[in-house]
């Protein structure tokens, strides 16, 4: 989990401060969680104050991560967290570093018959280039128009992570993967960028298609078909039940049995077992088409008192924002230039969570801003994301009502 210390005011919008009732030690806040990670497993959720690790208070960075050095890989522990309003305590079963996480030295390498020159993602070049934490994979840093690499779609500062659904952690397994690619003369690769990940053809001979792969969605997943391996999971729509056991970068080689199809999973109207490859290794996974997540509608408000127009995160919506797929939140499209928004949030945000109450439409964020309200709040904490990962913002309260507002900064 990626964690950031508290401020004052942060623990005053969650009501965990020295005039609170429910004061706990001045912990961390939860930023963002890998799915498949300890935490994740755990139950941690973004958002979360963590204020205590085996008993022993947490009062910030220093001490959490002196604590977590402490530890070893299947080692048992118990985490404490504050999530609205109660405390919690979860057990971590905690392994070691997942490949390309950790210990990859900075190095560049070439292959000049593809037309492309990757680095691999050490902490430098993650600090330098403000990559997303998280990311794994190797970095593209050159291209050569009107080579495979460029007629595929791939464009400096991408990421790419999986070849044919495997893990890429260096220059040495990505050329490993695609020498031993045994496929129609072209290979999948997974990669990310800004706007999120996407699904790219890399022709390996004249005649084989290239660029970007046609994606579908169904149940919270955003699909992309292989022929005669399986659909690939490009993404998972964060906050479900999915993303711990549908990995991006999975393949699905069956659903009940039988080859799957993107038809079988749109329109399913029961339980279904998907049998997957996660790195050459099969699992199956039973998905509840009753569990996954609905589209949101297309709903648009503004909210004078923060100085915010927003919109729920539709299809149209995402297209004109270019925001990153899977999010569950509420979009930013204007903020007003003197209002209390402005300077703390941009056009192109998502509210994730108000005082860690997720929200995934504009209603539910207006409810949550009126209740913080109704309770004499002055300020509340909001969980944003946006291209370069998550962050929370403290955000003042202002009046409930107003004219309709008028940003300057606004995008359509």
């Amino acid at each position: 989990m990626q964690v950031q210390p508290t401020l004052p005011a942060m623990r005053t919008a969650l009501g965990v401060d020295e005039a609170s009732p429910r004061k706990v030690p001045a912990g961390v806040l939860v930023i963002d969680l890998l799915p498949w990670g300890p935490a994740g497993l755990g139950g941690v959720r973004r958002g979360d104050l963590v204020h205590a690790l085996n008993d022993q208070p947490v009062d910030g960075l220093e001490r959490i991560v002196a604590l977590a050095d402490a530890t070893t890989p299947g080692q048992t522990v118990d985490l404490m967290v504050t999530r609205q309003g109660e405390v919690h305590r979860l057990g971590l079963a905690l392994t070691s570093w997942p490949p390309g996480w950790r210990g990859v030295a900075e190095a560049v390498a070439e292959d000049p018959r593809l037309g492309l020159a990757v680095s691999n993602l050490d902490d430098a070049l993650r600090h330098r280039l403000t990559v997303r934490w998280g990311a794994r994979g190797v970095m593209v840093s050159e291209l050569v128009p009107g080579r495979p690499a460029a007629r595929a779609g791939l464009a400096k500062g991408m990421i790419i992570q999986r070849v044919a659904g495997h893990l890429i952690v260096d220059a040495a397994s990505l050329w490993r993967r695609l020498d031993s690619h045994q496929g129609d003369g072209w290979a999948p690769l997974l990669v990310q960028d800004g706007g999120g990940f996407h699904l790219l053809a890399l022709p390996l001979s004249r005649q084989a298609p290239a660029g970007p792969r046609p994606l579908f969605q169904a149940l919270g997943l955003r699909l992309g078909e292989l022929p005669g391996l399986g659909l690939l999971v490009v993404d998972v729509t964060s906050g479900t039940a999915l993303a711990p056991s549908v990995p991006r970068g999975a393949i699905i080689v069956g659903i009940d049995g039988v080859p799957p199809t993107v038809a079988a999973l749109q329109q399913a109207d029961r339980p279904l077992t998907l049998t997957l490859k996660v790195d050459g290794e099969a699992r199956e996974v039973r998905l509840d088409p009753a569990a996954a997540p609905l589209p949101p509608s297309a709903e648009r408000r503004d909210l004078p008192g923060v100085g915010l127009v927003v919109a729920n995160r539709s299809d149209a919506v995402i297209t004109s924002l270019g925001l990153r797929w899977g999010v569950a939140g509420v979009a930013v499209q204007g903020v007003a230039a003197q209002g209390p928004a402005s300077g703390r949030l941009l056009p192109g945000d998502t509210v994730v969570a108000v005082n860690q109450h997720p929200v995934v439409t504009v209603a539910a964020l207006a409810d949550r801003l009126d209740a913080a309200r109704a309770a004499g709040g002055a300020e509340v904490l909001l969980l944003v994301e946006n291209v370069y990962g998550y962050r929370h913002v403290v955000l003042p309260l202002g009046r409930g009502d107003g004219p309709p507002l008028a940003p300057l900064l606004q995008l359509e």
